[in-house]
């Protein structure tokens, strides 16, 4: 249970407000007192707390109330104490039913108090090691009306974002979500947040079809002629990589055709016919034949090899030891 004065020159006190609670600590509902009233906290029958603003003349003293029983509030100045600097008489009042019960009421200011520690030698402490400039937190604690520090603040995370979406429908991607420092932002020298503004987190799904690639061509073939107009031809595969999970075959021809030129091609030449060769036989009817060579090694129509029926002398049939052979005219066998 504590009070403070909001402002320099207003006599005015802030009083957690709550009604039966188990524990003063508990209590973080808070009341401005009017000038004539003072914060209280007082038990009741169940065992629950009240705290909150009192007129000063309902504090109690035990000599008014003999014939009323035990008091439980009674009330007492408290003098002047650290961090009270606005106070120039001991008005700091408190009720309680036992003295020193609460002796920290008057110790702690607002938060929009700027006040400094007056146990500290702002100036000196400035001159010295420079405090209002080499550690603005200590600075903004003990003496941040002199270092100028009075809304000196930290910086806060704000609540995270919510997380992207997954925007796959296989495979998978990253989710995002972010978070600013600006609940509050640091001020006048105040702390930036510390920690990621951004996190990240996998989503993922099943696997994704996976369609075919082709691989490079291959090198072009030799030409299919030796000379004159020909064909070439390359291939390629459907395997960078193959088609799988019901992903699509690879597009288009896996061969490849162009037209190719040798050198140019000589018309072929005949030879003379060589002699005819002697008749296949010494009399009576033979074949004899003749052979020619084509120049350049290319067709130059027509055969190069020729027969003809040869006669060579009239033949008699004559009967030697039972065997019959042809003897020509002339007497040869």
């Amino acid at each position: 249970m504590y009070y403070l004065n909001l402002f320099a020159l207003v006599d005015c006190v802030l009083c957690y407000n709550c009604s039966g609670v188990a524990d003063p600590a508990s209590c973080q509902t808070t009341i401005v007192c009017g000038s004539n009233q003072s914060c209280y906290q007082q038990r009741g029958p169940s065992g629950t707390i009240d705290l909150g603003c009192s007129d000063k003349q309902h504090c109690l003293h035990p000599e008014s109330t003999q014939n009323q029983g035990p008091v439980s509030i009674v009330g007492r100045d408290v003098p002047k104490r650290r961090h009270v600097t606005t106070r120039k008489t001991g008005s700091c009042f408190e009720c309680c039913s036992t003295d020193n019960c609460n002796e920290q009421l008057c110790s702690s200011t607002h938060l929009s108090a700027c006040v400094d520690d007056e146990t500290v030698d702002c100036a000196r402490m400035s001159t010295l090691f420079h405090i209002c400039t080499s550690d603005y937190e200590h600075a903004a604690q003990i003496c941040p009306q002199f270092c100028g520090l009075c809304d000196y603040a930290d910086g806060q995370w704000s609540v995270w974002s919510s997380w992207s979406t997954c925007d796959v429908t296989c495979g998978s991607t990253t989710l995002t979500r972010t978070r600013t420092c600006t609940n509050p932002p640091p001020t006048n020298h105040g702390k930036n947040c510390i920690g990621e503004s951004v996190e990240h987190k996998a989503c993922a799904l099943g696997q994704c079809p996976v369609d075919g690639g082709w691989s490079e061509w291959t090198s072009w073939d030799t030409c299919s002629v030796s000379c004159g107009v020909g064909i070439q031809h390359r291939e390629r595969s459907c395997d960078n990589p193959t088609p799988s999970l019901f992903g699509q075959h690879c597009f288009g021809y896996n061969r490849d055709d162009k037209i190719c030129l040798g050198p140019t091609c000589q018309h072929g030449i005949w030879s003379h016919w060589e002699p005819w060769t002697q008749c296949s036989t010494t009399c009576g009817n033979g074949i004899k034949h003749r052979f020619r060579n084509c120049a350049y090694a290319a067709s130059c129509g027509g055969p190069a090899f020729d027969s003809d029926i040869c006669i060579v002398k009239d033949c008699i049939q004559v009967k030697l030891a039972g065997n019959i052979v042809m003897v020509s005219i002339n007497g040869g066998l």
